[in-house]
């Protein structure tokens, strides 16, 4: 199983060091390229382009785009069009970097966090996002983000499963301690759901930027959870709704 930490505050999915080997949905993940119903924030969410950076956004409303800082104020695309910010500065009208809970900071965490919020030119017509509280362990959250394709090698719709030792090296099945899936090629907004197994976590980001996060566990076996997700490079900014039915009641992005 890999661990996988995710935003907190304004809960976002983070670009957390991690091996490659991480997990998109653990089942058939091609038919959750369609939001389910009553996932009132699938539309929300776009895929950010910031020069060679390629991430995912969540549109919150009234203009204002909330992603990772590590990402970057980028053009976002919603709904097939294309939205540029007003003004990509950080520290401008126009693009703030959110701080990190005044008790994190006193525990040692830098002030400003791993998130994002910026303003762009035009207003999609999409729903107002709320944002939710903060989950707690054995919350269910359902999660959106454009990050990269699961590996199937055999075009089957069947991604290719395989094996590691302690050190993940890859074994044949039987001698492995983790099993899970590579990531293919190209990218596609997916969503899928997961158990939040620890809080209150402290995520560093390249040295860069510490945000006070939370955690999912990818299990392959043993979960009740059918479509059970895992965030991967370029889900970073995408959205988590924190409610059983995956509804508009709890969201946080």
């Amino acid at each position: 199983m890999f661990l996988r930490l995710l935003g907190l505050g304004l809960v976002l999915f983070l670009s957390a060091p991690s091996y490659s080997y991480a997990i998109v949905v653990s089942t058939t993940t091609f038919n959750t390229t369609i939001g389910p119903e009553g996932l009132d924030v699938y539309d929300n969410v776009g895929v950010i382009i910031n020069g060679s950076h390629r991430g995912t956004g969540t549109y919150l409303g009234d203009g204002w785009v909330l992603t990772a800082a590590h990402v970057g104020a980028g053009d976002i695309t919603l709904g097939g069009v294309s939205y540029s910010p007003i003004d990509a500065t950080v520290g401008s009208a126009f693009t703030k970097q959110l701080d990190n809970p005044d008790d994190s900071i006193l525990a040692g965490a830098e002030q400003k966090s791993d998130l994002l919020m910026y303003k762009i030119a035009g207003t999609p017509i999409l729903s107002t996002v709320s944002i939710g509280t903060a989950p707690i362990i054995s919350d269910v959250v359902t999660m959106v983000g454009a990050g990269w394709n699961v590996e199937d090698l055999n075009n089957d719709n069947i991604p290719d499963k395989h094996y590691f030792d302690s050190d993940f090296n890859e074994v044949i099945e039987g001698g492995h301690a983790f099993s899970g899936y590579l990531k293919g090629s190209g990218h596609a907004k997916r969503w899928g759901q997961n158990y939040v197994s620890m809080v209150d976590q402290l995520l560093i980001h390249d040295d860069i930027f510490d945000t006070v996060s939370f955690v999912t566990t990818f299990s392959d076996s043993g979960t009740s959870i059918t479509n059970e997700a895992q965030a991967v490079p370029g889900d970073s900014g995408g959205a988590v709704v924190k409610s059983a039915g995956g509804g508009s009641g709890g969201v946080d992005v």
